[in-house]
């Protein structure tokens, strides 16, 4: 898991639209576990205190006893201007009596409260996005995502692909030449995946790729 200090160094680019959202909005709606294993929504107010990512909520609330229970939880913050999407799941951690709570109660917002359940989240997964030329025919959203459990963000890159079928472009084959010609280098490449479909007839594609260290993806970038 990580931290949201750690989530910016290894993937800058996805935690920057959730900061960017996080200081327009300051609300966010998180969705915790019921004791009997249904979903709970709920808005909440995350703020960063020392590179953390926090949430406080009153005892009373029901999704601070879910979260007592039953640490998971995933968190969507409100769109931005190009419908940007940001979008975090993990744990959730009860912060004790301590120097750190202390600091919270010290340097946080106002509306946290002595009495409140203070949590920190852990975060196992972010995702973000955005759409080009959102509301205009043939807009497309570009989507980002990191996991804990993969190499660092900085050495990834997802690549996004569109394919206009009506002009007889087979897909496949057309990946596999760019694969071979075009993207010949030392990253490894995932499978392709049919990412959606526009109303004008074309397909957008995506792969993903890997690469042994951040010199080797620089060197690809710096020719494309």
């Amino acid at each position: 898991m990580a931290t949201w200090s750690e989530l910016s160094t290894l993937a800058p680019e996805i935690a920057a639209t959730g900061q960017a959202l996080l200081d327009k909005h300051g609300l966010a709606y998180v969705a915790t576990v019921r004791a009997d294993g249904s979903p709970r929504v709920h808005p909440v107010c995350p703020f960063v205190i020392d590179g953390r990512l926090i949430v406080a909520t009153q005892r009373t609330s029901p999704k601070a006893q879910d979260q007592l229970r039953d640490g998971r939880y995933v968190l969507h913050l409100l769109p931005g201007a190009n419908d940007d999407e940001f979008r975090i799941h993990g744990r959730a951690r009860l912060i004790g009596d301590g120097p750190q709570r202390e600091q919270i109660l010290r340097d946080g917002p106002r509306y946290v409260k002595s009495g409140d359940y203070i949590f920190e989240y852990d975060i196992t997964e972010a995702a973000s996005a955005y759409w080009v030329n959102v509301g205009q025919p043939g807009t497309y959203p570009v989507r980002q995502w990191w996991r804990a459990t993969t190499p660092a963000a900085s050495d990834r890159l997802k690549v996004v692909w569109r394919f206009n079928l009506r002009e007889g472009i087979e897909p496949d084959a057309f990946f596999a030449w760019l694969r071979d010609n075009v993207w010949a280098s030392s990253a490894k490449f995932g499978s392709v995946t049919r990412a959606f479909s526009l109303t004008n007839g074309a397909h957008a594609y995506s792969t993903e790729a890997t690469w042994p260290d951040a010199d080797a993806r620089d060197r690809w970038q710096a020719t494309e």
